[in-house]
């Protein structure tokens, strides 16, 4: 096997003592290969000739850190309600759902410091995540009830599209009458449970697959 363009990468991270080599080449075959050993190119060589070293040094990895009503991550900031439980899971689920929006849809691909938008978003993340697995039996008890409201919502857009008139065009007189008074019966019925839709679907973003 013949190695070309051997590469050595030695990763320094803050401490000295931590070091390692990842030795990247291509084979006759032009696969590129990755290693914690080098190539051997015969027995009597251990790397090739051509071989490049390039140190480089690392950037550690965030690490959230919370701090009464913040967390914080590197430079930037998460603000959380701390008002009630609730209020607080909402916050949580607020901020998860706006951070994996912005990863998905590119918008945190900018450069802050020594890292890019989404690893501090990710930071944010992970830490929502480790903090919701300690309110799970409140997020089983809230997830019932979201889709018990979900199926509430359903039962009622049924039943008031097969009570209510199907009209088209404007109503007027007697016709309006009757299509509003079933219209206002069925929406009266789902108010409540629009309502509460609305306050827990942030922490929907909590509950997981």
């Amino acid at each position: 096997m013949h190695a070309r363009g051997v590469l050595v990468v030695a990763c320094l991270m803050l401490s000295p003592a931590l070091l390692a080599q990842v030795y990247t080449w291509k084979d006759a075959q032009g696969v590129t290969h990755f290693s914690a050993t080098p190539p051997v190119v015969n027995k009597a060589e251990a790397v090739a000739e051509d071989t490049e070293v390039t140190t480089v040094k690392l950037v550690p990895s965030l690490v959230a850190e919370a701090r009464g009503h913040e967390v914080h991550c590197g430079q930037q900031t998460m603000s959380l309600d701390r008002t009630g439980l609730e209020d607080y899971l909402v916050s949580l689920g607020r901020n998860k759902g706006f951070y994996e929006r912005a990863i998905a849809d590119g918008s945190a691909n900018g450069l802050i410091g020594r890292y890019r938008q989404s690893d501090y978003y990710t930071c944010f993340i992970k830490w929502i995540d480790r903090e919701a697995e300690a309110y799970s039996s409140e997020l089983t008890h809230l997830r019932k009830e979201y889709e018990d409201h979900q199926l509430r919502m359903t039962n009622a857009t049924r039943d008031k599209n097969a009570e209510c008139p199907d009209f088209s065009g404007t109503l007027i007189g007697p016709e309006a009458q009757t299509w509003y008074a079933c219209d206002t019966r069925h929406r009266g019925a789902s108010t409540e449970a629009r309502k509460r839709l609305q306050r827990l679907q942030p922490i929907s973003n909590l509950f997981g697959s």
